[in-house]
């Protein structure tokens, strides 16, 4: 319906007393069998391993801290729309009310580290009641999720008696553990192994009535080195079609449109060093919203040198431009000693640099690039050339004596009787401690 049609149902709601939220909150029981993962959702499904969790882990509902669960979004803000848990301990544990009819409550919290805030929490009504062991599904959330960030929620009956939840050992879900925490938020605790996961599908959505514009996403780890393309990505959460307007600048000042970036995502080749910044206005049927600043540094590099920085006197080197990309490169190698300037390499102008030094001691190398747009001098590279190694064999060193252990049969013998009852006995009362089985497929046996 549309905001104004939604006004006057909400005043005739009011008006009638009958007034409640539209998209109310639900917990349902939805049997035993597993649900199925939407494509954004966390899941752990496993019950390998369940357990019956009391003493200082007591993981069951009427627990003073309640239990619940850690989990990580991804890269893109998402809306938690609902949270499925699977309850029963292993073996079942229930008694005096626990699986109702009463309210239960689902609080959901962000996490740094250890620590707890409460997001928000919901109750059922005092009418719900459930079968140990069963899924139970909280729906029609409506929860806004940052990207890269850590969250949990619990589940607690709020009148009287227990029940357990279902956990699995192993450490299944990486994102993530089992957990109890305070309903106010603070400390967490986890079990002490660090072993268990409860049994979820967090259910996420990409989709929001709230546009959210979140952070772009930067290829190369927020680093490129020069003649490379960078590519930033939308990390835009909302209510389909998303449009975009992509907006750069360098390390200060404004950011302005890059002409034609209208697209989810952008890329472009700085055509120099130094840092970029990149944002987006995001617009939906809600507005517009711009997103944060994600910077991305540009850089010439080092040469890589192989086999390694220390050779020997007479072993070749190659180094090589981590500097590669379109429009194509070209490129001037420079060498000197340890110390001095470095001047240009006759004829060194590919990507590659291959030397054999004609002496020992310190070599420093670098290249300038040129992108068409300029000329940029990487880092310098140093390379030491050691002298040979010498080996020295001195001949009227006395060797080592051979022990007596190292006495042995070394003539060929015949398989079955080598094999034979006395055999053994005879080699070691001749004082024969170590005995060589001689060569073929049967002599790994004996070994």
């Amino acid at each position: 319906m549309n905001n104004v049609l939604r006004s006057i149902v909400l005043l005739l709601l009011v008006a009638t007393g009958l007034v409640g939220d539209l998209n109310a909150q639900t917990l349902t029981d939805i049997g035993t069998a597993n649900p199925t993962p939407g494509p954004n959702d966390l899941a752990q499904l496993s019950t390998s391993g369940n357990a019956h969790l009391t003493g200082a882990f007591n993981y069951f509902t009427d627990n003073g801290t309640p239990p619940g669960q850690t989990f990580t979004t991804g890269t893109k803000p998402v809306v938690l729309a609902s949270v499925s848990l699977r309850t029963g301990s292993s073996p079942l544990d229930s008694g005096g009310n626990g699986l109702g009819p009463q309210a239960y409550q689902l609080r959901v919290f962000s996490v740094s580290g250890s620590t707890a805030t409460l997001v928000t929490n919901y109750t059922s009504p005092s009418t719900f009641s459930y079968a140990d062991g069963d899924w139970l599904r909280w729906a029609n959330l409506a929860v806004l999720l940052a990207a890269n960030t850590t969250y949990a929620y619990t589940f607690r009956r709020v009148t009287s008696g227990y029940g357990g939840l279902a956990v699995a050992s192993g450490n299944r879900y990486p994102g993530g553990a089992a957990a109890l925490i305070p309903s106010a938020g603070g400390a967490i605790t986890f079990e002490s192994s660090g072993n268990y996961d409860a049994v979820f599908v967090i259910g996420l959505s990409t989709n929001s009535s709230q546009l959210l514009a979140g952070t772009p996403i930067v290829s190369w780890s927020g680093t490129a080195y020069i003649g490379s393309a960078v590519t930033v990505s939308s990390a835009a959460v909302g209510n389909p079609p998303i449009s975009y307007q992509w907006q750069s600048g360098d390390a200060s000042g404004a950011l302005t449109n890059v002409p034609d970036a209208t697209n989810a995502t952008l890329t472009v080749t700085p055509p120099s060093t130094g840092t970029y910044q990149f944002d987006y206005i995001a617009t939906d049927s809600s507005g517009s919203v711009t997103s944060s600043v994600a910077a991305a540094t540009v850089i010439v590099g080092t040469p890589v040198v192989s086999p390694g920085n220390s050779v020997y006197i007479g072993s070749p080197i190659t180094l090589t431009s981590p500097a590669v990309g379109n429009p194509p490169l070209s490129y001037q190698w420079q060498s000197s000693g340890a110390s001095g300037a470095l001047t240009n390499v006759p004829d060194a102008t590919n990507v590659n640099l291959t030397v054999t030094s004609p002496g020992t001691g310190t070599f420093r190398f670098d290249y300038i690039v040129n992108n068409g747009s300029g000329s940029f001098t990487s880092s310098v590279a140093t390379v030491t050339v050691l002298p040979p190694v010498t080996v020295t064999l001195n001949p009227a060193q006395t060797m080592a004596a051979m022990p007596l252990e190292g006495l042995g049969v070394a003539s060929a013998v015949y398989d079955n009787y080598l094999v034979s009852a006395g055999t053994a006995a005879a080699i070691a009362n001749a004082g024969v401690k170590i005995v060589r089985y001689p060569g073929g497929s049967y002599a790994d046996i004996f070994h």
